[in-house]
């Protein structure tokens, strides 16, 4: 299954935004089934984004399991790096508390 972002929010920049991907994502996390997220058409992703949908899925599911059945696609190397920067600190932070 593919969600496409752009079908479910206006944008990347907004938690609200983040939040309707996350809820959309949820169920295939919860039956442990494979869910693409296609980025074609996004911009930039804020942190705030971010917290609505990966802080979300990574406090609910765990980052192993986030990373196994969600992939992502269509995304731009600024993306990828933002997503990898915001799983890195997700983690330090999570080895802090």
């Amino acid at each position: 299954m593919t969600i496409s972002i752009l079908t479910l929010a206006p944008g990347t920049f907004d938690y609200s935004d983040g939040f309707a991907v996350f809820k959309e994502v949820e169920p295939y996390l919860v039956s442990a089934q494979e869910v693409r997220v296609d980025y074609h058409g996004t911009g930039g992703l804020s942190t705030s984004f971010l917290n609505g949908f990966l802080g979300e899925a990574f406090d609910r599911f765990g980052v192993e399991k986030v990373k196994s059945y969600v992939k992502m696609a269509r995304l731009s190397t600024a993306q990828a790096d933002m997503l990898r920067r915001y799983a890195a600190q997700y983690l330090e932070l999570k080895n802090r508390a």
